[in-house]
């Protein structure tokens, strides 16, 4: 059986194109939501582009995409394997 790393959280897309796309982080990299955020933004857009989804990549807008309704914190000290965070896209305040 394989260790849980303790340090990884889970991050899920909630967007139309893009639903359940889930992201792996070490936390100890970041310092902020907002470094989370351009992590994930970036590793999305790679994601949409190495995988030539040319239709995808025109209908996103990939600085919509933003984590809310969860601070820093929560994500720091919250461990447990089950649990994700949401990245969306759909949000009325970033659109």
């Amino acid at each position: 059986m394989e260790t849980p790393n303790v340090f990884e959280r889970t991050f899920e897309v909630s967007n139309e194109y893009l639903q359940g796309y889930t992201i792996k982080l070490d936390i100890r990299h970041y310092e902020t939501v907002q470094q989370i955020e351009t992590e994930l933004k970036n590793l999305i857009w790679n994601f949409v582009v190495e995988n030539n989804l040319t239709i995808i990549g025109d209908k996103i807008k990939i600085e919509c995409f933003h984590i809310h309704d969860v601070s820093f914190e929560e994500i720091m000290v919250n461990d447990q394997n089950n649990t994700h965070f949401w990245i969306c896209s759909h949000c009325a305040q970033n659109n």
